[in-house]
């Protein structure tokens, strides 16, 4: 019986091992989830398989997510959200320029 070494396709910012990433791809049914640093308690997210293949039949998919414990944002939607708040900000320093 031959076996062969499964390897794992990891991004840059993925801070999962390879043996963790190995050691639960039988509870994520074959997939491997990668993990990035934690900023503001949101990270990168991806899901795929472990040579890097996107798994579109994922309920969560999208190439990269940005997560946190109460949300799932597809890149564009963050990008959007992230403009809107620029605006925002803009808008209340602008205000606060007005009253000097």
């Amino acid at each position: 019986m031959t076996t062969t070494a499964v390897r794992i396709w990891c991004p840059d910012w993925c801070i999962v091992s390879e043996q963790d990433h190995l050691e639960n791809l039988d509870g994520w049914g074959g997939l491997a989830i990668h993990h990035s640093e934690e900023a503001d308690d949101w990270s990168l997210t991806a899901i795929n398989l472990p040579d890097g293949t996107p798994q579109p039949e994922h309920p969560l998919h999208a190439p990269v997510m940005l997560m946190d414990l109460d949300a799932v944002i597809h890149p564009d939607d963050a990008e959007r959200l992230a403009h809107q708040l620029l605006a925002l900000v803009a808008r209340a320093r602008d205000t606060q320029e007005e009253r000097r």
